[in-house]
């Protein structure tokens, strides 16, 4: 770690997500501040049922078989499955940078 944040070094990244007719919308606003965190990614964990498809800014993301290999994966993606809650998405995209995320939901 550093002590940059005694210098007013900070790292934010608004997120929001909202239903949108049966879909999920979620928004993950531009970076504020100076410090540069090594975090690379976000895995979200969206429990809205699983996807059909999933898209960044308007375009396809691609589809991971298993959340293990979307986990390997060296750039974004997404990936459905099942935990306690039931049906779920999990969509892993790089931090940092602004998007617009459509989960277009295929079961609940």
């Amino acid at each position: 770690g550093t002590f940059a944040y005694v210098r007013g070094a900070y790292f934010s990244q608004a997120m929001s997500a909202r239903r949108q007719g049966g879909d999920i919308e979620f928004t993950l606003a531009a970076a504020q501040g100076t410090y540069k965190p090594a975090l690379r990614d976000y895995l979200l964990a969206i429990h809205a049922g699983s996807a059909r498809a999933v898209r960044v800014n308007g375009k396809p993301l691609a589809a991971a078989p298993t959340l293990d290999a979307l986990n390997r994966s060296g750039g974004e993606g997404w990936s459905g499955g099942r935990d306690r809650f039931g049906a779920m998405t999990w969509v892993k995209l790089a931090a940092g940078t602004a998007a617009t995320v459509r989960i277009e939901v295929a079961t609940p």
